[in-house]
């Protein structure tokens, strides 16, 4: 791959876009950066059409069918590719090897830039905007990270991302080798890795508050947890929007959905008397007579 916008946009969209749309393995990039982001991103609406593309358009309309019955999508714009970049970038500041030469910059730089892209993408104006980026990232907390624990007769190491050298694998029933495989969801990747745990979520948190139909569909996350923010709050309070977001809370198990709408707390951005907050209520009281009317049928 080379440093054309071009080039890093293309590798995006077949590395990490691709993926978390269809599924399949994910290839980060090494870290775009906030400098290189914007062209990245302006470069990433004039990709020619091919049929990975096309698949990627019926994987994101999929995804907003199950929410709300479309003929077709709004394509990724300028916002998606933007949050792409913030993602593949907070993905690499867990990497251990972020400080050698996989990354130009440390993980906390790194972080610091990641805010930076995701400071330049605006909140979605509307349902319809709300929807086209859920199609995008509907599959977020689906990326997993293969790590691998290599312990033998005097030692152990593990490998986080990334296969084990073979040299370590020789010899296995002489120097006893035993190796185990484990997957690391998204909210636990900087438990081990190069970033700080609590800086990494603050990432995949305000990565949510730019997709709040994603924020309400993995309400039930393990982390970072579920909290009433403006963006989803004000997604409710439009009826388009409560209606596709009382859907995206019933796709997952409505009873532990409740569950965790009642323990939320409210974000930073919402103010104690804000008009706003009382949507938080009107939907949960929704949610437990829909969960009610499901078991009396």
């Amino acid at each position: 791959m080379g440093d054309a916008p071009i080039e890093v946009a293309l590798a995006l969209r077949n590395q990490l876009m691709a993926p978390l749309v269809l599924g399949g393995p994910m290839l980060p990039l090494r870290d775009v950066g906030a400098k290189r982001a914007q062209a990245v991103a302006q470069a990433a609406l004039g990709l020619e059409r091919d049929p990975l593309a096309t698949r990627i358009d019926v994987g994101r309309s999929r995804q907003a069918r199950r929410l709300q019955p479309i003929d077709a999508i709004d394509a990724p714009g300028l916002a998606e590719w933007l949050l792409i970049i913030a993602l593949n970038d907070l993905v690499q500041a867990t990497n251990p090897q972020v400080n050698g030469i996989l990354a130009s910059r440390g993980p906390q730089q790194l972080l610091r830039g990641v805010h930076e892209i995701i400071d330049r993408v605006s909140p979605a104006p509307d349902a319809r905007d709300a929807l086209a980026r859920h199609a995008t990232f509907a599959r977020l907390f689906e990326v997993e990270r293969l790590d691998t624990h290599v312990s033998w007769w005097c030692g152990a190491a593990d490998f986080l991302g990334r296969r084990a050298p073979r040299r370590l694998l020789m010899l296995p029933q002489v120097r006893r080798v035993s190796v185990q495989q484990s997957p690391t969801d998204l909210g636990h990747m900087a438990d081990a890795g190069g970033a700080g745990a609590d800086d990494f979520l603050f990432g995949v948190q305000r990565l949510l508050e730019l997709s709040p139909l994603t924020d309400l569909a993995t309400a039930q996350r393990s982390k970072p947890a579920f909290v009433w923010t403006r963006a989803v709050l004000q997604l409710l309070a439009a009826p388009s929007g409560r209606s596709i977001g009382m859907r995206a809370l019933r796709l997952n198990d409505p009873a532990g959905v409740l569950q965790v709408l009642r323990r939320a707390r409210f974000g930073s951005t919402v103010a104690e008397r804000d008009p706003l907050v009382r949507q938080a209520e009107l939907v949960t009281q929704d949610l437990a007579a829909y969960n009610e009317l499901q078991s009396g049928s």
